[in-house]
């Protein structure tokens, strides 16, 4: 199976790659570099180009989009074509919305790495990005996310967290990494409660 990684901005933009992906379904994972943060009117050309990308890859298993920046109309759109294309692996360490920047850490007296709750515009985006995975990790196929550092705070994490539970017959996810997001008390007792219910989740 072939691997095609650090795709740049440029040719997810183009109508080429989707459609000479079609004929090329040995391709089991994709990854991007970084691509740029749209203007709030309108959807990134290479957004739109990686969800095209990815439903037009009939063997994809495994997409790395880490350390961007992404709306919430780019992240549905994405998603919803993961979801179709029934992604086992995604890779999006380091990847917040657009608005929602991850909280500086804070030292505790035990020198420990705490983070700060998000608030106000940035929770409602990490909302928004949680709310916009739903269709993937809802949908039973995902069976291993790395959403490391992607800034959920508590509202997202509820959300995801709400999402992977709801999955049929407990869905299939085997390891989840959600390190670092400013998780509070009610993220916390929520992954919980998902690990409890995913008999194999590491």
């Amino acid at each position: 199976p072939l691997a095609l990684l650090d795709l740049p901005a440029a040719l997810l933009a183009s109508e080429a790659l989707a459609a000479g992906l079609r004929g090329l379904p040995a391709v089991s994972a994709l990854g991007v570099g970084q691509l740029p943060v749209s203007t709030a009117c309108k959807i990134g050309a290479a957004w739109v180009g990686l969800a095209a990308a990815c439903e037009a890859s009939p063997g994809i298993e495994t997409l790395y989009v880490r350390s961007q920046r992404v709306r919430s109309a780019e992240a549905a759109l994405l998603f919803e074509a993961l979801a179709r294309a029934g992604l086992r692996s995604l890779d999006m360490s380091g990847t917040a919305a657009a608005g929602a920047l991850e909280p500086p850490p804070v030292r505790s007296r035990r020198n420990w790495c705490l983070h700060r709750p998000l608030s106000g515009a940035a929770a409602d985006a990490a909302a928004a990005l949680a709310l916009a995975m739903d269709p993937l990790a809802s949908g039973g196929t995902l069976a291993r996310l790395r959403a490391a550092r992607c800034a959920l705070g508590d509202a997202g994490a509820l959300l995801l967290f709400g999402s992977l539970r709801s999955a049929p017959r407990g869905g299939a996810l085997l390891e989840l990494d959600v390190s670092a997001n400013g998780f509070g008390a009610a993220a916390g007792l929520a992954l919980a409660e998902l690990v409890a219910a995913s008999g194999g989740l590491e």
